[in-house]
């Protein structure tokens, strides 16, 4: 009993020293605390400073700080506990609880301080690509450094009115970029995104044909948001530039000899674009001639080549010396392109069956037993790796709506193209196009070696190219 009476009483005690009661009836256990705060300057900003806490006590005061707070420090001068604060580095607020003390009584005062403010009204930039400044509000209660990290990204500070001003560099190349500021301020950093768009600088196209040895001009678009230079690379060609239209007008002398290539230098910023320019007598280069008849295999995804032969108004495509198709082909001069077909032609005898041209589509449709569509040949040159001159026709034309992506050998069990005659393909020749065999002998086009053309590494076709399915 007397333990249970000791323990009330130190509970007592207790209440006498933390707390009075609101009721009327006063607590005959309860004191007030000897040591009362009178004024105190205890919140600060980010900066710190100084500060103080005014008490009354009957006897002298001490102060403590917990060393968890060490960005407080607290000395009691009598009645007068002087405060120092530190400098904030965050961007979050912190408080500090401080202890003081005298002879019989302690209290608790908390002490506050704000994180800094360093923000920017908004976080990411936007330029064309011209030279140009934008400005941007900012506010911060502490000192700062700014730092660009790009040397196209230059800034000025406005302190009086919490201005950033941002300005770039004319970007002189064709991908956009992307520059920084940072804003640093102790501990906390951000950063300023400066986007730019890239150079507008586009040729409508890089190739310009010349069909015939008389002398000529074209022009060719150019796209460009930055002064254009030209600079011919050949002396049987001129070129200069079109401010008004925006063109490269490219002039080429009369050819007197066989076909040639050269190029015109379009400079813009720091990007260099080269116009192909070609100028060859368009109905001797594909009237006659050895080819190459380069296609893909849809069976092992592979580019094969066969030798070709256009021979007046035939081309004859040998996959191996006994077996050889052929097809009709015309030039017009005018349109400056070949036509092979039409489809339905009669291209040869592969035994037991006729063979026949139709035309077909990646979108799997084809030119039918009763339609004759031609393939657009369009002739091109260009300039191989080792230096010689390559000169191609590659295939194409409009079935319907769609391209004609391929030429297809149809098998008859009789003569003549209908349902009722229908075998299966035989072959399909996909993307067809021809690489011409300038030196132009026979013998050397038995070659099968690997070849490469206009980007393409292939292998000499066969009778194993011959995906021949039988209709059920």
């Amino acid at each position: 009993m007397k333990k249970i009476f000791s323990f009330i009483v130190l509970l007592a005690g207790v209440a006498m020293f933390t707390a009075c009661s609101d009721n009327d009836t006063e607590n005959p256990y309860a004191r007030v605390s000897t040591i009362s705060v009178e004024k105190a300057e205890v919140y600060f900003d980010a900066n710190g400073g100084t500060g103080s806490i005014q008490v009354s006590s009957p006897t002298a005061v001490s102060v403590s700080v917990p060393a968890e707070f060490p960005w407080v420090t607290a000395s009691a001068s009598g009645n007068t506990i002087n405060l120092s604060v530190a400098p904030s580095t965050t961007i979050e607020g912190r408080s500090a609880q401080l202890s003081i003390k005298n002879s019989n009584d302690e209290v608790f005062v908390t002490v506050s301080q704000t994180g800094m403010v360093a923000r920017l009204d908004t976080y990411e930039l936007y330029f064309s690509d011209a030279k140009g400044t934008q400005a941007i509000g900012y506010k911060t209660d502490v000192p700062v450094n700014w730092k660009s990290l790009d040397d196209w990204v230059a800034f000025r500070v406005d302190e009086e009115s919490n201005t950033l001003l941002v300005g770039v560099a004319s970007n002189e190349n064709k991908e956009e970029r992307v520059g920084r500021i940072v804003l640093e301020g102790g501990d906390y950093s951000d950063t300023l995104f400066v986007y730019q768009d890239a150079m507008v600088f586009e040729l409508e196209t890089t190739s310009v044909m010349f069909s015939s040895n008389n002398a000529g001009s074209a022009k060719v678009k150019v796209d460009h948001s930055k002064p254009v230079t030209v600079q011919p690379t050949e002396d049987w060609l001129t070129a200069s530039f079109n401010d008004k239209d925006s063109t490269v007008v490219v002039e080429v002398a009369a050819n007197g000899g066989d076909a040639r290539l050269g190029y015109v230098a379009v400079m813009s910023g720091t990007s260099v674009e080269y116009l192909t320019v070609g100028q060859f007598d368009f109905a001797q280069e594909v009237s006659d001639g050895y080819y190459f008849f380069w296609y893909m295999d849809a069976s092992d995804n592979d580019w094969h080549y066969m030798p070709a032969l256009l021979n007046g108004e035939t081309m004859f495509l040998g996959l191996t010396d006994d077996i050889v198709f052929s097809i009709p082909v015309s030039v017009s001069v005018e349109d400056k392109v070949l036509y092979a077909g039409p489809s339905t032609s009669f291209a040869g005898n592969y035994d037991p069956y006729f063979i026949y041209w139709v035309w077909r589509t990646l979108a799997n449709t084809w030119s039918g037993y009763t339609g004759k569509t031609y393939s657009v040949g369009e002739f091109d040159m260009y300039q191989s790796q080792d230096g010689g001159l390559v000169k191609s026709i590659m295939w194409g034309g409009n079935l319907g709506k769609n391209t004609i992506d391929a030429w297809a050998l149809r098998a008859m069990k009789a003569e003549g193209l209908n349902a009722e005659n229908n075998a299966g393909y035989l072959a399909t020749f996909y993307f067809p196009q021809m690489e011409k065999y300038e030196d132009g002998k026979a013998r050397d086009m038995k070659s099968h070696g690997v070849r490469t053309f206009n980007g393409h590494t292939g292998t000499r076709a066969g009778e194993h190219s011959l995906q021949f399915v039988l209709r059920k």
